[in-house]
């Protein structure tokens, strides 16, 4: 959704979608993926399970300042606001309270402003990224629409894990492309 809510007068306009249209390819993706849904291609099984995520508030106050003073560009290029993305986090909200059935919904949005007073620098590096407090915020969201029966602590890893692949004290890098043409 980040791209989608860019403001259509604003310095990142290509990316906008508008709202109705946001909400119904997001209606199509999860009556396409949501196993017992309309046009699921998908099979269902009890580990199967699509969770939508409602996206979450930005820092407007942020972006704006970050658009004229970093930038040095005028105001009216600000690239989010807070009013079109609730728009578009309530779009998300209307899509998983219509296909509850077969979705969990995990709202970023509400999840950020019930932490109160001081939630955008908390959580917003920039007014748009998550910070480090930001990232464990959504991810505990997330895991807590996750159904019982499908937490990842039920089901055996089918792949190796990056501790695995390339050390405990490896770097982010684990492709090797820095310590190539660093080394």
């Amino acid at each position: 959704m980040e791209h989608d809510a860019a403001r259509p007068e604003g310095r990142k306009s290509g990316y906008g979608v508008p709202v109705p249209e946001y909400e119904r390819h997001l209606g199509w993706i999860v009556e396409r993926y949501a196993p017992g849904g309309p046009g699921s291609k998908t099979r269902q099984t009890q580990q199967t399970r699509v969770v939508l995520c409602v996206p979450p508030p930005v820092d407007e106050e942020e972006r704006l300042r970050i658009t004229t003073e970093r930038r040095g560009m005028p105001a009216d290029l600000l690239d989010r606001d807070a009013e079109r993305t609730r728009a578009y986090a309530e779009a998300a909200r209307r899509v998983g309270a219509k296909h509850a059935e077969f979705v969990s919904t995990a709202d970023l949005h509400a999840a950020f402003l019930e932490r109160g007073a001081g939630w955008e620098k908390a959580l917003l590096s920039d007014g748009l990224h998550f910070t480090e407090a930001g990232h464990a915020l959504a991810f505990e969201t997330v895991l807590a629409a996750v159904p019982p029966e499908s937490k990842p602590d039920r089901f055996a890893l089918d792949a190796p894990t990056h501790d695995a692949l390339v050390g405990a004290n490896a770097t982010d890098d684990w492709h090797g492309h820095l310590r190539e043409s660093l080394g």
